[in-house]
C-alpha cells in the first residue's frame, strides 16, 4: 500500500502559492485538493496596494484584464481569507505570475464546486447543522447512502425534561459516550469550537 507522501508525488503539481493536501473525487478520479501554502500567505499579505491601473502599467497589462484577474482573485482568495481587503493584497501579489492565472485557478475552483454538487448532502455544508451534527435534510441523504442506517436528529431537550429510561434517554447516552470518547480537541487553532465541540453542546453531554 502506498504511503499519503507517494500518493502525493504522484499527482499533478498545483498553481504557485498552493499545495495538494489530500484529494478529492471528480468523475470516478482522484484530483489533487490545491489548498493555500500558509507559509506564503504573510508575505502575499506584505503587497503593497496598488491601484487596477498601476498594476496594469506594471504588468504592462490593459485595465480590463487586470480587473478581470483581481475580480476572480478576490472570490477565490476570499474564501481563504475572509477579507476582503486580504483577498484584494494576494490577488494583486498573483497578477504577474503567469498569463491567466485566476482565469485557470477559476475553472478549477469551478470544477471543485460542480464536485461538491454531486456529492451527498450530509457531506456538504447544505446538510450540516451550524450548531453541529447533521440537519435534517444531512440526516435525510446519510440514510439514502446507507440503507439501513437508523440515523435521526440530535436530542435537543433538557436532560432533565427526558424521561430517564426513554428513547431519547438511551440515544443522548449514547451518543455523548462515544463522541466524548472521539480523539481531536474542543477549540481549534483560532479558539473557536470544532464541530465535536458543539455538537457535544447540542447534544446537552
Amino acid at each position: 500500500m502506498k504511503t499519503f507522501k507517494q500518493l502525493q508525488e504522484e499527482i499533478k503539481s498545483c498553481w504557485k502559492g498552493f499545495e495538494a493536501i489530500g484529494f478529492k473525487k471528480k468523475n470516478g478520479k482522484k484530483v489533487p485538493n490545491c489548498v493555500p501554502i500558509k507559509e506564503e500567505l504573510q508575505e502575499q499579505l506584505n503587497v503593497p496596494v496598488l491601484s487596477p491601473e498601476e498594476l496594469a502599467k506594471k504588468h504592462k497589462k490593459s485595465v480590463e484584464y487586470i480587473n478581470q484577474q483581481l475580480k476572480v482573485g478576490q472570490k477565490i482568495e476570499k474564501e481563504h481569507t475572509k477579507n476582503s481587503k486580504d483577498a484584494f493584497r494576494i490577488a494583486s501579489a498573483h497578477i504577474g505570475e503567469k498569463p491567466d492565472y485566476y482565469v485557470k485557478l477559476n475553472k478549477y475552483v469551478e470544477s471543485v464546486e460542480e464536485l461538491d454538487e454531486e456529492s451527498p448532502a450530509w457531506q456538504r455544508k447544505e446538510g450540516k447543522n451550524p450548531e453541529g451534527g447533521l440537519n435534517q435534510k444531512g440526516v435525510e441523504s446519510y440514510r439514502r447512502e446507507n440503507p439501513g442506517s437508523k440515523l435521526q436528529t440530535a436530542v435537543t431537550k433538557d436532560p432533565s425534561k427526558i424521561k430517564k429510561g426513554s428513547k431519547d434517554d438511551k440515544r443522548r447516552k449514547s451518543f455523548c459516550a462515544r463522541m466524548g470518547g472521539m480523539p481531536g480537541p474542543m477549540k481549534d487553532e483560532k479558539g473557536r469550537p470544532t464541530r465535536k465541540a458543539l455538537s457535544l453542546k447540542k447534544w446537552n453531554c
